[in-house]
């Protein structure tokens, strides 16, 4: 370019100089003339190529398309190649810079669809910003895009995402099994106000804290009867004994009669085997529900599922009840206790083929699978005569049974296997239809 106009000048500058000091100035001047068009159109050729240049490259950050490709004739022109070369070095970063962020995006995009927590951000308008994996199932809706979409879907959670007040936490309760904390924060985004909403399943929790406290009730419970009875029992053994060595006369020379001296004996025998039998009972709950710390170990659930339906095939069989195992992942793995799982499904496969006894197309299926969080899933259903509504929420507390001779121990210590796992055990049941538990890991 520089060269360019240093020619342009010394044409001029020669034209000038020839049509004032040379005498045949009318070939000269025309020469100079011609030189000086063109250079200029030189000059306008290159201003063009530099325009289109310059042009390609603004229209390419402009749409953001760095794959584009400079015409070769670009390459042509010496006084083009550095320009050239820099717009397209600065190309290559700006390509460099979007891949490094799309990365970047896919990772947290990954990492948030990852965690169990609901992540929610929509704008002052409604428009859905930001929703990962967890918050969709929480929600229940797919392809959400305006906040208000969800008040027909679900009018309990749009109110309170939106109603809520900002900072606070507030507690959502649809069923038994769905328990949420949601917190609401405002944040600024770009400039503008945005509401963060962070969603948290603590079912889990609330679960652990129940079994807990039923630890520390039966603990203090159990430590007061044995206190209790304790005395009685000792006083009982002692009545029996004096009964057995000694039945002399009273003070007023009346003695017990042989009929009165039996039941009483009788009685007290009584007394002490009833309260000996609640000792050893309330020992043996203590032993029972005192687990040991959980060894884990990678099992494929496949193999283990196989081995309980062979252990119980003969029971099922023997009650005429048809079992079916399903599954879908044969190849699944997850590092678990697998004596205290067997213990868990054995004890749900007994009281399924108990559920189904009267039936008489009586089935029990067992299936291996993953749940809506990609969490490893089995499920023990049978067609049963189900539970009753109000029993649901109890069938995992202790000592409480829907069968007349039930213990109550059975659920309860499945709901704490499950809790060592970190997993859940859930029930859905419809009476006289029956009954599905689920244990998700």
């Amino acid at each position: 370019m520089l060269l360019r106009i240093l020619l342009l000048v010394i044409a001029i500058w020669g034209t000038m100089w020839v049509q004032f000091h040379w005498e045949e100035r009318t070939l000269t001047l025309s020469l100079g003339l011609l030189a000086v068009v063109g250079i200029v159109i030189e000059l306008f050729r290159y201003s063009q190529k530099t325009n289109r240049l310059l042009k390609d490259f603004f229209e390419s950050v402009k749409y953001q398309d760095y794959a584009i490709q400079f015409s070769s004739n670009y390459k042509k022109d010496t006084g083009l190649v550095a320009l050239q070369q820099t717009l397209e070095n600065f190309i290559f970063k700006l390509k460099d810079d979007r891949a490094e962020q799309e990365a970047y995006q896919l990772s947290l995009e990954f990492i948030l669809n990852q965690i169990q927590t609901g992540i929610l951000v929509y704008d002052e308008k409604g428009k859905i910003i930001l929703s990962n994996h967890a918050a969709g199932q929480y929600l229940q809706v797919k392809d959400l895009h305006l906040i208000l979409e969800l008040e027909k879907q679900d009018y309990q959670w749009w109110n309170t995402l939106v109603q809520s007040p900002v900072g606070k936490k507030v507690l959502l309760t649809q069923s038994h099994e769905q328990r949420y904390s949601v917190l609401k924060n405002e944040i600024r985004l770009r400039g503008e106000k945005v509401n963060l909403v962070v969603i948290q399943n603590i079912y889990s929790e609330l679960q652990q804290k129940e079994i807990e406290s039923w630890q520390k009730l039966t603990s203090v419970l159990r430590h007061e009867i044995i206190n209790s009875i304790s005395p009685i029992m000792s006083l009982s053994d002692t009545l029996i004994e004096i009964l057995e060595l000694d039945s002399e006369p009273l003070a007023d020379g009346k003695k017990i009669d042989d009929d009165t001296f039996d039941d009483l004996n009788e009685s007290l025998a009584i007394i002490s085997k009833r309260s000996k039998g609640l000792v050893n009972f309330l020992d043996e709950y203590r032993d029972y529900t005192s687990l040991p710390k959980p060894e884990f170990e990678e099992t494929y659930l496949d193999t283990l599922l196989q081995d309980i339906v062979q252990l119980v095939k003969t029971e099922m069989q023997e009650a005429k009840v048809s079992l079916i195992y399903t599954c879908d992942s044969p190849k699944l793995k997850h590092h678990i206790d697998q004596e205290k799982v067997e213990m868990v499904l054995i004890n749900l496969l007994k009281n399924a083929r108990q559920a189904v006894k009267g039936n008489e197309q009586a089935e029990v299926r067992l299936t291996l699978g993953f749940d809506t969080m990609n969490r490893p899933l089995i499920e023990v259903e049978d067609n049963g005569c189900g539970i009753v509504e109000e029993a649901i929420s109890k069938v995992f507390l202790p000592f409480y049974s829907t069968k007349k001779d039930g213990s109550g121990i059975g659920l309860y210590l499945s709901k704490q296997i499950m809790q060592l796992h970190n997993g859940e055990i859930s029930v859905k049941s419809e009476y006289g239809k029956g009954t599905v538990f689920s244990l998700k890991f």
